[in-house]
């Protein structure tokens, strides 16, 4: 009998090129265990996947899942406390990284990629080496150079304008939302609504677009300081990307987020888990989290390596972007591990549009606040 390897759809460079590692890994498995592999690619939507992985209706024995899921999903999969006391290879694992796959004390996923969110900006626009000391010395250099800044909001982008800006500006202020209990009434939320009532209402600076239009004007000079994740320096402005840069290098910079405690950025990543009580299912994992293969999907997609094996390499270590992004993992704060977090992030984030929409901070908060309240009272 067979196993299957869940991961998700997709029809980017980046999903090409994870899939064919993949085949690989899957192909050298089967060749020494004799264990067929069959890969089910999923839906390219992250909500869309998460349901089918919620469902089981991929049926798979190991599934690629966002490290956000784990709480949610963790009732449906195979803890990996005694396999990862049993594998050497677990002791190769940046101590943050491990974190990913965690949720009450247990191990539920071995981490794949991971990614850190900051600002990028346009060095020609922005006309100097420069690494912001205040969110507010961002909008005032916006402002003064004519260079569009760009902040994702409301339920529409979903995460992305969740982890990309209103988690690491929240963050930036001194802020956090769940600590054993959620918290969204605090000092630190009223700034971070501020902050884009400011940018959108009364400066003006943002403008009303989604997260694909912002990177594709990005490419193009059109903005010059973008509040987004890492992988956009391949996905979408490499040279297989969408809307390629050309002398990418010379043109865009990476920095943190500058906080009042010092600089902010926020990671997450994906996690290979167990759906199944398979012994086999979690030999498959020591392939698919080899040295090898993470290596291969890490250099090729530009994502931080979970492994300190692969970030001694040499073909993660020659490439600069990589190298300052696992810097990075120093400042980094994850998003919050518990079951309610998306139901209270779709709750901040329509907090966002409210104060886009022009409603002052202040009520915005009130708002949200009360609908978080019933939330948690509900049964």
């Amino acid at each position: 009998m067979g196993l299957r390897l869940a991961i998700k759809g997709g029809s980017t460079e980046a999903t090409s090129l994870r899939m064919l590692h993949y085949k690989k890994a899957t192909d050298n498995f089967s060749k020494k265990t004799g264990i067929d592999v069959e890969i089910v690619m999923g839906a390219d939507n992250d909500l869309a996947y998460r349901t089918q992985i919620k469902n089981g209706e991929l049926k798979a024995d190991v599934e690629l899942i966002d490290s956000l899921w784990v709480p949610e999903l963790a009732e449906s999969l195979e803890p990996l406390d005694s396999f990862v006391k049993g594998w050497e290879d677990w002791a190769q694992y940046h101590e943050k990284a491990k974190g990913l796959g965690e949720y009450g004390g247990r191990i539920y996923g071995i981490p794949h990629e991971m990614d850190v969110r900051g600002i990028f900006y346009n060095r020609d626009m922005v006309k100097e080496e420069w690494s912001p000391k205040s969110l507010s010395e961002i909008l005032d250099k916006s402002e003064d150079l004519k260079a569009p800044l760009q902040l994702y909001y409301g339920t529409k982008e979903g995460e992305t304008a969740m982890c990309e800006c209103v988690l690491p500006i929240l963050y930036a202020f001194g802020g956090e939302i769940y600590n054993g209990k959620w918290n969204v009434k605090s000092k630190a939320m009223l700034m971070t609504l501020r902050y884009y009532y400011e940018a959108f209402v009364s400066r003006s600076l943002c403008s009303r677009i989604s997260s694909a239009e912002a990177r594709e004007l990005f490419a193009s000079g059109k903005i010059g300081i973008l509040f987004d994740g890492m992988w956009c320096w391949d996905e979408f402005w490499g040279k297989e990307g969408k809307f390629p840069v050309e002398d990418r290098e010379k043109k865009i910079r990476f920095v943190s987020v500058p906080g009042i405690n010092g600089p902010v950025n926020l990671f997450a990543g994906w996690v290979f888990s167990v759906a199944s009580a398979s012994q086999e299912a979690k030999e498959l994992l020591k392939e698919l989290c080899s040295e090898e293969v993470t290596e291969k999907i890490c250099t090729s997609t530009a994502h931080v390596a979970p492994r300190k094996d692969v970030i001694e390499s040499s073909a993660y270590s020659k490439d600069p972007f990589l190298v300052e992004c696992t810097r990075m993992l120093d400042n980094c704060f994850f998003r919050p591990k518990a079951k309610e977090y998306s139901l209270i992030s779709y709750q901040i984030l329509r907090a966002t549009e409210m104060v886009v929409d022009g409603m002052r901070p202040r009520k915005a908060l009130r708002r949200l606040s009360k609908s978080v309240n019933g939330l948690l009272r509900a049964p």
